[in-house]
């Protein structure tokens, strides 16, 4: 998303930048519905185009440059240029003895709006930190 953002920032009108996310909103993971619509909004308004709730499955390519990438929901997105975020998966096996700080879903920890956990002693930060 922040490389998006940069290219679509210091090119403008020169390129098309298509992101496609599993998620509904950008960093929903992290950050939560809500401030993922404000990073959605700014992306829209800057000329970022958004393909939400989708995935890449394939690529065509020609002469081995790839020419399309192939989505889940058999869309085809004519490309130049692929960046590859694949995202972020929490390293929180270290807490497996105190899984009632971990979220069920994605083994990430949950935070409140000052980054404590459930344990009001204990704090979480980054990739790790799920704010609901």
């Amino acid at each position: 998303m922040e490389i998006a953002s940069h290219l679509k920032s210091k090119y403008k009108e020169a390129i098309n930048i298509n992101v496609i996310s599993m998620d509904s909103v950008p960093f929903e993971r992290v950050l939560g519905k809500e401030v993922g619509e404000i990073f959605k909004q700014i992306g829209i308004k800057n000329g970022v185009n958004f393909i939400f709730g989708d995935a890449v499955v394939g690529v065509e390519a020609e002469d081995h440059k790839v020419k399309k990438l192939l989505t889940k929901n058999n869309q085809k997105v004519d490309v130049s240029n692929v960046i590859l975020g694949i995202g972020v998966r929490p390293n929180s096996e270290y807490l497996n003895n105190n899984s009632h700080l971990l979220n069920n879903k994605d083994k990430s920890i949950n935070v409140d709006s000052f980054l404590r956990t459930l344990d009001k002693d204990v704090f979480a930060a980054g990739d790790i930190a799920n704010f609901p």
